[in-house]
């Protein structure tokens, strides 16, 4: 007795697998008929699914795919790579004057797979352009917020001041905010401030350089015996007499809301990055917008950033492109030793990526424009190398690739999916068409006459645009 050796890294061929001696070997469908489910579940992949794809016709680089796959022991990742496009579902039209049939290909979903990347990189943007109507919300809101440097001062305590008096010192700065938010009549969130205390250096004063962030202060609180002023001497009156003549100063500026391109890289590692690796990438960047809201001097409702991670072409730099929405950033900071490189550089310190400092920024002409600015490579494969794609699928294994920060952080507003039906309907009629929970090989599907519903599809939508005759059909198996 002669057997059928398969070919692929998982478990040998079933045993029913049998070609009697002598006899010609049976062609691919008969033997695609022996290949049973594997689990008794709906859309359940065959047995020995690279060799069942091998025989449905799959193309070479995708088995080749799939073969790297299952040796970095990505199983279900190969499964579902080698069946894509090759496996599908059989769809039979509910009315019973048309009974079309149709097959729905299947779709591995797998990030780094030629057919399903760009759907994935569009299901991406188009999930993420609803935040457009936020990041409009965030600009002009922006440019009604006001940041402004505060500070406090003491007078001369002819002492070094003592604990004591620094704590009173900071609670009279707190009553003196409780009293400010009161007087805008704004809530606690509504705005910030940022300060720390410290004494003269050549005197023997106690001051605060303070951050203000929030609504915009009227002009004429400002100045000796104005509103501020007076609010402040309030606040420190029967505190102790070292603080009843204390002062402020206030030197306001409006910020200006702007939408950017921003990219930030890494330096190059031995090998491919691992997925911790990358996860620890990603704190990087969150790191970093830590600092760099800081040093805004903002809340982190005050911005927005969309990035996504991504390798260089045939190298293993790992890297993100991002969208940030949120108060313009001083072009003073920009460049390699300024400020903006420094603090992604200390960002980046005790982590694989120490000694990280570049870091790009570009105005964009719209959100959508920067939006698609951070996807593109999720679409998109510069090496098409089946090894080289499997590696980019393991650097990234459990690890989410898009990530959103600040006010786009779970954000996005609830779509309409239970308006939608919860079937497929028919190009001819637009009855729902009844789907079949076994996947089959598509050669087979086709032999027995069903066609492609996304084709068929496409021909309708044609059809009905170029005013076909009614009746006239077009497409494949009609």
């Amino acid at each position: 007795m002669g057997s059928i050796v398969s070919v692929s890294p998982f478990p040998d061929a079933p045993a029913w697998v049998k070609v009697p001696f002598g006899q010609p070997e049976p062609d691919n469908e008969t033997q695609l008929a022996n290949f049973k489910p594997e689990s008794p579940y709906p859309f359940s992949l065959p047995e020995d699914a690279l060799e069942a794809a091998r025989l449905a016709g799959a193309a070479p680089d995708q088995l080749k795919q799939a073969a790297e796959l299952a040796r970095h022991r990505l199983t279900m990742k190969a499964k579902r790579q080698a069946c894509c496009g090759v496996y599908g579902r059989r769809c039979t039209c509910s009315n019973s004057e048309c009974s079309h049939h149709y097959f729905r290909k299947y779709r591995c979903r797998n990030r780094y797979c030629l057919t399903c990347g760009p759907s994935a990189y569009a299901d991406l943007f188009g999930k993420h352009k609803r935040l457009a109507p936020l990041a409009e919300e965030l600009c002009a809101k922006i440019s009604q917020i006001v940041r402004a440097k505060l500070e406090f001062t003491s007078v001369d305590l002819n002492h070094m001041a003592t604990c004591g008096e620094v704590r009173l010192f900071n609670q009279c700065i707190k009553r003196f905010c409780r009293r400010l938010q009161r007087a805008l009549g704004i809530g606690a969130r509504d705005w910030a401030l940022h300060f720390d205390e410290r004494a003269g250096e050549a005197s023997t004063k106690l001051h605060a350089h303070a951050v203000y962030v929030g609504p915009k202060i009227p002009d004429e609180w400002f100045g000796e015996g104005k509103l501020l002023s007076d609010l402040w001497r309030e606040t420190c009156r029967g505190r102790g007499k070292s603080f009843e003549e204390s002062s402020i100063d206030l030197r306001p500026e409006i910020l200006a809301g702007v939408i950017a391109k921003l990219d930030f890289t890494s330096v190059k590692l031995n090998g491919m990055p691992t997925h911790d690796e990358v996860r620890l990438f990603n704190e990087c960047i969150k790191n970093f917008c830590r600092r760099l809201q800081r040093a805004l001097g903002i809340r982190s409702k005050d911005w927005g950033l969309i990035y996504c991670d991504e390798f260089g072409g045939r190298n293993n730099n790992l890297h993100a492109h991002g969208v940030y929405v949120g108060p313009k950033v001083p072009h003073e900071w920009f460049g390699k030793g300024k400020r903006l490189s420094e603090m992604w550089k200390e960002a980046c310190q005790g982590t694989p990526f120490e000694g990280s400092f570049i870091i790009s920024a570009k105005v964009a002409r719209s959100f959508g424009q920067g939006l698609g600015h951070a996807l593109k490579y999720a679409g998109k494969f510069l090496d098409k190398n089946p090894k080289r794609l499997a590696a980019l699928e393991l650097a990234f294994h459990r690890v989410r690739r898009v990530h959103a920060l600040g006010a786009f952080y779970n954000a996005l507003p609830a779509s309409n999916e239970k308006d939608e039906p919860p079937e497929p309907c028919c190009p001819d009629c637009g009855f729902v068409l009844l789907q079949e929970k076994e996947l089959h090989p598509v050669c087979i599907l086709k032999r027995q006459g069903c066609c492609d519903l996304d084709e068929a599809r496409t021909a309708a939508n044609r059809n009905r645009v170029f005013g076909t005759a009614p009746g006239a059909r077009a497409g494949p198996g009609w």
